[in-house]
C-alpha cells in the first residue's frame, strides 16, 4: 500500500511540474480610458489593449456561450463607484469558421482592443477587476486559458 501511495504521489508531482513547464505567457495587456478627469454621472469607455505573441491568437468577447471556446470577459469588483453599461465590445475582430468548434468565431491576431462603457457613480473612483480569456496556436493546436488583474 505504501509503495502504491508513493508512486501515486510521484506521478502527481511529475504531472504538476510538466504542466507548469508548459505554461506560456501569450499576451500582454495595457489599460486606458477615454477620459482621465471625470465627474459623477459621466460615461467613459475603458480601453483594454492586448498584444498576442507570434503564432497565437486570442478569442474575442462576442462568441456565443454554446460554441465552445472561452470568450474574453471582464469581471469588475463591485465597489459602488461605477457601473458597467452593456457588455465588453471587441473592436474590429477577425472572423473565421473554426473546424474544432464547428462554428464561426471572432478572434485577434497580433493586437486587439476591447472597450467597456461605464457610468461614474462616485467622485472616489476605483476601477478594478479581472480579465479572463483563451489564447490558441494553430502551430500545434495548443490552447491556454489566461487571467489578468
Amino acid at each position: 500500500m505504501k509503495k502504491c501511495l508513493i508512486s501515486f504521489l510521484l506521478l502527481v508531482m511529475a504531472f504538476q511540474l510538466s504542466a507548469q513547464g508548459q505554461f506560456r505567457k501569450t499576451t500582454k495587456w495595457t489599460f486606458d480610458a477615454t477620459k482621465t478627469e471625470v465627474n459623477v454621472g459621466d460615461e467613459i469607455d475603458l480601453i483594454f489593449k492586448v498584444s498576442v505573441i507570434d503564432d497565437w491568437y486570442i478569442y474575442s468577447s462576442d462568441i456565443g456561450e454554446d460554441i465552445g471556446p472561452m470568450p474574453t470577459e471582464i469581471e469588475f469588483e463591485n465597489n459602488g463607484s461605477f457601473e458597467p453599461i452593456g457588455s465588453l465590445i471587441p473592436i474590429k475582430p477577425k472572423k473565421k469558421f473554426d473546424e474544432i468548434w464547428g462554428a464561426e468565431v471572432t478572434y485577434f491576431v497580433g493586437t486587439g482592443e476591447f472597450r467597456q462603457r461605464v457610468r461614474i457613480l462616485k467622485n472616489d473612483l476605483k476601477i478594478a477587476g479581472e480579465l479572463s480569456f483563451q489564447t490558441c496556436t494553430e502551430v500545434d493546436g495548443q490552447c491556454i486559458p489566461g487571467f489578468q488583474d
